[in-house]
Order: C-alpha cells, then sequence, then structure tokens
C-alpha cells in the first residue's frame, strides 16, 4: 500500500511542537495538536456514519481552518474530496453534490439555506454536517463527537492513488472519478 496525504499528515504530527501554529486565519490560530485532533475525531465519526473509502465528502465553506480539518479528516480516512465553490446557486450546489455522488457534505452555516433548498433532493448524501461561524458543528455531528480525544484513525488501501474530485458548474459538467 502507498502513502497518502492522511498518512504523511500522521507521521509528520507527532514530531511538530504541539503548539506551533497548523493553520492561521486572520487573528485565529489552529495548532497542531488541535488540528489533529480535530480532524481525526471527524476523520472517524464519519467513518462511524457510514463513509468508506473512496466515497466522496462535499466541503461548502469559504477558506478557513475548518475547511482544512475537513479535507484533512478526508484523507486520513481515505475519502475523496469534492471542492463546492461558495459562489454556486443552490442548483449549481445540487448539481455537484448529486454529480460527485457524495456520501457525506460538510458546509458552513452561511449556506444553510441554499443546503435546505436541496437537500431533499440527495437521498445519496447520508451525513450532513454543518460548520457554525465559530468553527463547531451544529447538526449531523455533535461537539462533543468531534473533541472527544482519539488516538488513531482506521487505514485501508484505496487501491490507487489518492483522489481529489473538483467541482465545476452545470454550463461545464466535470465527472468525479468513480472508485
Amino acid at each position: 500500500m502507498g502513502w497518502n496525504f492522511g498518512d504523511i499528515l500522521d507521521a509528520i504530527e507527532p514530531v511538530l511542537p504541539p503548539d506551533a501554529p497548523a493553520f492561521i486565519h486572520g487573528e485565529r490560530t489552529v495548532p497542531w495538536h488541535e488540528a489533529s485532533r480535530l480532524s481525526n475525531n471527524l476523520a472517524r465519526a464519519l467513518i462511524a456514519r457510514g463513509a468508506a473509502p473512496g466515497d466522496k465528502v462535499a466541503v461548502y465553506m469559504r477558506n478557513r481552518p475548518e475547511y482544512m480539518i475537513t479535507l484533512s479528516a478526508a484523507f486520513k480516512a481515505r475519502l475523496t474530496h469534492v471542492n463546492v465553490n461558495y459562489r454556486y446557486t443552490p442548483d449549481e450546489v445540487w448539481y455537484i453534490f448529486d454529480n460527485s455522488d457524495a456520501q457525506t457534505v460538510v458546509y458552513a452555516s452561511e449556506f444553510r439555506d441554499a443546503v435546505t433548498h436541496v437537500r431533499d433532493r440527495l437521498p445519496k448524501v447520508k451525513t450532513w454536517v454543518e460548520v457554525s461561524g465559530g468553527g463547531g458543528p451544529r447538526r449531523s455531528l455533535s461537539r462533543s463527537t468531534l473533541s472527544r480525544t482519539t488516538v488513531t484513525v482506521p487505514r485501508c488501501s484505496l487501491n490507487a492513488r489518492e483522489r481529489i474530485c473538483s467541482s465545476s458548474t452545470p454550463a461545464a459538467p466535470q465527472a468525479c472519478p468513480k472508485a
């Protein structure tokens, strides 16, 4: 089995100073120990909710530490990341979620109205995670689920290279690769 980004994160996280910054966003700094704990916990929570290697995780938020924590969790759980542009209309968001076969959607609370508009039309999405303005999840996964201390994330092979799926608009569709 080859290395993927999740393996690399797991290899470097223990040797970095725990209070060293992993993410700096404006006035906010997330240290490595917190980023590692949150991404491990999110990965484990998504697996517990049925996500399997190769499943798609659509991430619908602006640039912020939670975006990178979700991306790290996807790598660690062997899930495929699907970027969703925050400028999309609700129908374009529906198209991306549906076309990518997203199993999980992680979205910022500022996009709750767009998600509410399309949610009932997306039966393949099994897990919805809303990230509040302060960074904590609001719905499908409780804050306690993500803040519990965990040690490791189960690993399994994707049988190929790690994949990232980039979203596109309905005017220029781009299918996500199938496992």
